[in-house]
């Protein structure tokens, strides 16, 4: 996924339109460079994902739907016994995501 940057500091919860939110979280205060490559001040590197509420039922699956699909959640949800990998790595994602997510409602 790629990442978003900005010479400032952007903030974590902003207002995007009359319907959504953006949130931004895994913000990174990184050394800029210009194009010969000489250090020229700072920039910050972020993940960003839209929600029509600041909630953290809201950030976890916008933050799921990054990486799975519907129809790949619910080829999962059936197929509990079938590919076992694919579940774990699902779950620890799931989890990964409610950790951003705590974050995010931490840090506003």
């Amino acid at each position: 996924m790629a990442k978003s940057s900005s010479k400032v500091r952007p903030l974590i919860k902003e207002k995007w339109d009359n319907e959504k939110y953006v949130v931004r979280f895994n913000i990174v205060e990184v050394e800029d460079m210009d194009e010969e490559g000489t250090p020229c001040g700072v920039k910050y590197e972020y993940e960003e994902v839209l929600v029509p509420i600041v909630d953290r039922k809201h950030i976890i699956e916008a933050l799921i739907a990054r990486k799975y699909d519907t129809s790949e959640e619910i080829k999962l949800a059936f197929a509990r016994e079938k590919d076992k990998t694919e579940i774990e790595e699902h779950e620890a994602y799931v989890v990964e995501c409610k950790a951003i997510a705590d974050e995010i409602l931490g840090n506003e």
